[in-house]
């Protein structure tokens, strides 16, 4: 058996993650990563070549068939929970100049597997659902009690985390993964068609999907998804347009969104200033909200003496580290869910955070 085969086997017939893999093996873990990749390349290829001929061969054969019961599935979800009761935004009538609820719950990861013996912290699809439910729960108690006009909720951001059937990124990174992909697409599009019924409970919903570097394909997937869930459904709108960044006016406030992994920063505000030249002229409050680095920071910048500054967040994740997280040392970030709240004539009123405390 080649030291490919042996990897492959190890990884799909065990719970061993790549460190120990290669222990057993005298490989390193991104060696044993490398193998394991050739190894499934020379199992399951779509195509090969034999005699000048194209050949089927492999598993993944099937994949027009999986896809057909990934729709299949998809589809039986969403007639269940539609028949369960109708989707009506709330008959609360907020205040003249109400407040606008930013719910931003960035890198949650949907399929990561972190073992705590190894990261610190356990991780997977049933842990990753229930930090969620939790902080949509908490954020919509507490901003509740202010008379809230709308609610934007922020879907993407590497909701996922892999992208493809073959268990990578967008990039064709191999990642720790606790489920087939089939699984996790399905759970995370049951979440947020799930945040999105809770939030219309208290005001009208607008979806802003933001791509993320480990699923951007599958972040416009499930955007067109929930589209079409939504059609029908007064009090929703979903924006999935294919840009990677994103923006919302409310009132003097201007709000910019993407995952963070393609710009600088410090590029941000002009990027601001070039895309939306009315809207920035039109408003006083301005500020970028992005994830990808899993950790909560914020910076200032000044786009010139006749503009006022622009903030850019750097938001926090729910999810826990994996190894390679652990391995670089990112392992004592605070896991939150950040809200904002956003008055139209008076700008930012400040935001809440729900906080990962334990996990059961």
């Amino acid at each position: 058996m080649t030291i490919e085969e042996q990897v492959v086997k190890l990884r799909d017939e065990s719970e061993l993650q790549w460190t120990e893999i290669g222990d057993k093996l005298g490989l390193s873990r991104d060696a044993a990563r490398r193998a394991y990749s050739r190894g499934k390349a020379g199992r399951e290829a779509l195509v090969g070549v034999k005699k000048g001929a194209m050949k089927v061969w492999s598993r993944r054969t099937n994949w027009p068939k999986l896809i057909e019961d990934v729709a299949d599935g998809v589809l039986a979800d969403i007639r269940q929970e539609a028949s369960k009761r109708p989707s009506k935004p709330s008959k609360q009538t907020p205040a003249e100049g109400g407040y606008l609820l930013e719910i931003s719950p960035v890198d949650l990861h949907v399929g990561k597997l972190s073992w705590a013996a190894e990261t610190g912290s356990d991780y997977d699809i049933r842990i990753a659902e229930q930090v969620f439910t939790d902080a949509i729960d908490e954020i919509l108690e507490r901003a509740s009690r202010d008379p809230i006009e709308s609610i934007l909720l922020v879907c993407g951001n590497d909701l996922l985390q892999t992208d493809n059937l073959a268990g990578t990124t967008t990039a064709g990174t191999f990642v720790d993964t606790d489920s087939r992909y089939v699984k996790s697409f399905r759970r995370a599009r049951r979440l947020q068609s799930w945040a999105i019924r809770r939030c219309l409970e208290i005001a009208p919903v607008k979806v802003i999907v933001v791509p993320g570097n480990h699923d951007r394909l599958t972040a416009f997937h499930l955007g067109e998804v929930l589209e079409a869930e939504f059609a029908v459904v007064e009090g929703v709108e979903i924006d999935n347009s294919p840009t990677l960044r994103k923006y919302h006016r409310h009132g003097v406030n201007l709000l910019g969104f993407t995952h963070g992994s393609e710009e600088r920063p410090a590029d941000l505000p002009l990027i601001m200033a070039q895309e939306c030249s009315k809207e920035w002229a039109e408003t006083e409050w301005r500020e970028f909200h992005v994830g990808h680095l899993h950790r909560a920071k914020e910076t200032r910048y000044t786009a010139g003496d006749s503009f006022n500054g622009v903030r850019v967040r750097i938001l926090p994740s729910l999810c826990a580290p994996d190894a390679w997280h652990s391995q670089m040392g990112y392992t004592s970030e605070k896991r939150a869910c950040e809200a904002y709240l956003w008055h139209r004539e008076r700008g930012y009123a400040g935001h809440l955070s729900a906080n990962v405390r334990r996990v059961a």
